[in-house]
């Protein structure tokens, strides 16, 4: 069903059917965009298919033609040279899902390590997690079991305040207020924390003292 011709005979005062008020109350603008743009790209995906496909048609018909004017070392010297790219290309392509993998497989390791810490809330969360990958920015192996243990345990002790309380006492610090932080005028977000975490460590870690204020107040989205 077309959601602008049920707007249309709505608007004229035209009686919906059944089927066109259900459809109407369950259309979602957002699954409709999702779906219009799934659909472009797979249109897109399939005509640069077909594109490359011609390509190659084209260049071996060209290649075809070439050969007769070449001797039978220059025919081998071309092939060998169209194998090479081949390779070149296949080895690009695993290279490039190993990477993905490795980083898939990074992230998993760090959100396992994360979930076993007991934040204070969602958002103490989302900081923790990028301030905790940034601490093991320089761990290779997250199977290091004592080099992992040692640097969540520095973590702990770094921000105390976004950890869940485990009792009373103390230095008066809530996990919604650290002790002596007061608000500042930079707006952070969750993107900007982890943008400038993984772009520039240093000067993530000068404005730590910002961030925690802003998670402190709230105030980070």
């Amino acid at each position: 069903m077309d959601i602008q011709k049920i707007v249309a005979k709505s608007v004229a005062g035209e009686e919906l059917t059944a089927e066109e008020k259900a459809f109407a109350e369950s259309w979602n603008p957002g699954n409709a965009i999702s779906a219009a743009r799934k659909e472009a790209e797979t249109k897109a995906a399939e005509a640069l298919k077909e594109a490359t496909i011609k390509a190659e048609e084209l260049e071996a018909q060209l290649e075809e033609l070439h050969d007769k004017d070449r001797t039978e070392a220059e025919k081998l010297q071309r092939a060998f040279e169209r194998e090479q790219k081949k390779r070149e290309k296949l080895e690009q392509q695993f290279r490039d899902q190993q990477a993905a993998a490795a980083k898939a497989m990074r992230e998993s390791s760090i959100s396992s390590i994360a979930s076993s810490i007991e934040f204070a809330d969602e958002k103490a969360r989302q900081a923790g997690r990028i301030l905790l990958e940034h601490n093991l920015n320089g761990v290779d192996d997250l199977t290091d079991t004592a080099t992992v243990e040692a640097i969540v345990g520095q973590f702990r002790e770094t921000v105390p305040h976004l950890l869940k309380a485990s009792g009373t006492g103390g230095n008066g610090s809530t996990p919604t207020q650290a002790a002596g932080v007061q608000p500042q005028s930079t707006k952070w977000t969750r993107a900007s924390v982890e943008s400038l975490a993984n772009s520039d460590p240093s000067a993530f870690e000068q404005a730590w003292p910002e961030i925690q204020a802003a998670m402190a107040s709230g105030d980070l989205t």
